[in-house]
């Protein structure tokens, strides 16, 4: 979530909220074992895919999939 919150403070724009509103999910989702991801291979046959209806949501997903390793984490600022 602060990371989150930097990334649109330092942006200047975006919503929090909605961001917020799904960290927990995100969480269970990505570092609870429930989703198949490969960050290594982003084109793996088996792998899940998300769709966030939200779209203005979506910044809550960037700070963890840095972390996962699908991109430097340098690139969220």
């Amino acid at each position: 979530r602060r990371t989150v919150f930097e990334m649109v403070i330092d942006a200047g724009q975006g919503h929090v909220p909605s961001s917020f509103s799904m960290a927990e999910i995100l969480v269970s989702l990505y570092y609870g074992g429930v989703a198949r991801i490969f960050p290594g291979q982003p084109h793996h046959p088996r792998r899940d895919r998300l769709l966030v209806s939200k779209g203005h949501a979506a910044h809550a997903l960037y700070p963890i999939f840095a972390d996962l390793g699908f991109f430097p984490a340098d690139e969220l600022t």
